[in-house]
């Protein structure tokens, strides 16, 4: 029963990463699957840290709007 929860729990999150945008899905995978760090992610992605943690701000931000409507939460 554990295990059926535990992969439904991930299905309903690869559900909500398909709603974040390229650039948001780039930046979760690499800090939270990959484990870099946010000046490795600027790095790897060419990008300003900046505009790294604005994009890793806003995909949480979405990320946990999407889990909340999924999952019935509010």
């Amino acid at each position: 029963e554990l295990q059926v929860e535990k992969r439904e729990e991930i299905a309903t999150l690869r559900k909500c990463m398909r709603a974040l945008n390229a650039e948001q899905r780039a930046v979760i995978v690499m800090k939270y699957y990959l484990n870099l760090h946010d000046d490795g992610l600027a790095n790897q992605l060419n990008q300003p840290l900046s505009t790294v943690k604005w994009w890793l701000r806003t995909a949480r931000k979405k990320l946990k709007m999407e889990y909340k409507t999924a999952t019935g939460e509010e």
